[in-house]
């Protein structure tokens, strides 16, 4: 695609070129731009200029900002007893030394993310398109009504999460603490409850990961799955990625290029990551995440909260994501529920009145 748009703006180029010999004015075609690269700069949409692009050691995946690998002692990793190597050097012929991170993790912050859709004319507004005459912002309590009782005309169709109950039942506010110790509760933190949406900027974000495996191909004979695929060739091998979208956008363009926000594209492995693993680099993306819920705030901008509400991964991911046990755990299979893996075999284990809350 980039060699196309650079074939077709460089015959622009020259037709610009002709046409001025000829006499004819067009102003800018002695800078006129001739890659995609080039075009995105200009336009404000490069998102080259905040990809982060992390050192992730191999064995337990810590993460090392690329800014802080010259300022390293030894290419070691030095978290506890980890065998790890972080970069290789290599002696070129001019006698300077040249660091290869082994592994590496692109990361894109949230929030220069959202710096940047912010700067596309029309965007702000657009979040706000689903407002109807009784959301506008201002302070309100979230709503407490639930399941039918939440709708005036149960007869309306529902046709996006904005027309929901639980879109306004979402609390800003909120601190998540622990009870004991298997207990988390969000406590509101406010004087006053307040519902989240009816913030002047509240954006409300869905996160989704999972992990792509290459197979074998007797293997991926057996298994009809549209979310696998074959990235390179000889080897098995999983590649994982996070990503977010907005949920105040218009459902039509919430999985567009230009609207989802590309967090992670972890490195592809022989097997899934670790819990322990996986933990490493979402510690950053929580703390982005955390530093826009709680209204992050720039001289000379507006000021945007932000809350990541749904987690849509599938099963296995979305334990792992919540640092939960997974489903196949013997005492903790549910988090909502004391019901344990063996008593799936007994009828009544799936009696509403069996199951005991957590």
């Amino acid at each position: 695609m980039h060699k196309a748009a650079y074939l077709m703006l460089t015959r622009f180029f020259y037709a610009f070129g002709a046409g001025t010999a000829g006499g004819l004015d067009f102003p800018g075609a002695d800078n006129f731009a001739r890659t995609i690269g080039t075009v995105e700069k200009r336009l404000g949409v490069s998102t080259a200029g905040f990809i982060i692009y992390l050192v992730l050691c191999p064995l337990c995946w810590t993460t090392h900002h690329p800014r802080r690998l010259p300022f390293l002692k030894s290419p070691c990793c030095f978290n506890g007893d980890c065998l790890g190597t972080l970069y290789t050097t290599k002696r070129l012929s001019d006698g300077t030394e040249k660091w290869t991170p082994v592994l590496i993790l692109p990361y894109v912050p949230p929030l220069q993310a959202i710096q940047h859709m912010c700067l596309r004319p029309g965007k702000v507004a657009q979040w706000q398109h689903w407002r109807g005459v009784g959301d506008k912002p201002g302070m309100r309590p979230p709503t407490t009504r639930k399941g039918f009782d939440a709708y005036d005309n149960l007869d309306k169709l529902l046709h996006d999460i904005t027309d929901a109950w639980g879109w306004r039942m979402i609390q800003a506010g909120l601190e998540c603490c622990r009870n004991g110790c298997w207990e988390v509760s969000d406590i509101s933190v406010l004087e006053k409850a307040q519902q989240f949406v009816a913030l002047p900027n509240g954006l409300v974000l869905q996160m989704n990961i999972d992990w792509y495996c290459n197979l074998p191909p007797i293997k991926r004979l057996c298994l009809i799955d549209s979310d696998r695929f074959q990235a390179i060739k000889n080897g098995n091998h999983s590649t994982g990625a996070l990503y977010i979208t907005i949920c105040n956008n218009p459902r039509t363009v919430w999985y567009l290029r230009e609207e989802t926000i590309l967090v992670f594209v972890f490195p592809p492995t022989p097997n899934e990551p670790s819990l322990e693993q996986l933990n490493k680099p979402l510690n950053l993306f929580v703390k982005d995440l955390k530093a826009l819920y709680n209204v992050y705030n720039s001289p000379n901008a507006q000021v945007f909260h932000v809350q990541l509400d749904a987690d849509v991964s599938d099963l296995p991911a979305s334990h792992k994501l919540n640092g939960l046990q997974g489903f196949t755990s013997t005492y903790f299979m549910n988090p909502l529920c004391k019901a344990t893996f063996y008593s799936l075999t007994d009828p009544k284990a799936f009696k509403p009145s069996f199951c005991e809350e957590r």
